[in-house]
């Protein structure tokens, strides 16, 4: 289903099951890249934020606990998508109920570099 917009677009490829992965991209797609980068800033960084040795605080650690565990078990995929402002976590009806979905920008690192607290 075309929908003309490109963030919608995304979400009615994961609904319908049309889900690629990054690493399955041509490798001249212009969401390749960004997609990679992102994706290994986001496991090490989540990792980081998980381990109690490597981060002393608790609280944090059991939140990004869950999170490794949403992301790594596939329970909220992520989609990399041109036209989200910012890293977004949505939820949306499903054929089988609802389903979480992180969203992020192919600009992301860009912003993260100029807002590293944003």
């Amino acid at each position: 289903m075309d929908t003309g917009h490109p963030i919608a677009q995304a979400l009615a490829d994961l609904l319908a099951g049309e889900r690629t992965n990054i690493r399955d991209l041509d490798p001249d797609d212009p969401l390749r890249q960004p997609g990679l980068l992102i994706e290994r800033v986001v496991t090490e960084t989540v990792h980081f934020l998980r381990t109690p040795e490597l981060f002393c605080c608790p609280k944090v650690n059991d939140l990004m606990g869950l999170v490794w565990n949403i992301i790594g078990q596939d329970i909220a995929p992520c989609a990399v998508v041109e036209g989200v402002p910012s890293v977004s976590f949505t939820v949306v009806s499903a054929q089988h109920g609802p389903q979480a979905v992180i969203l992020m920008p192919p600009y992301w690192m860009q912003q993260m570099a100029a807002d590293p607290l944003m």
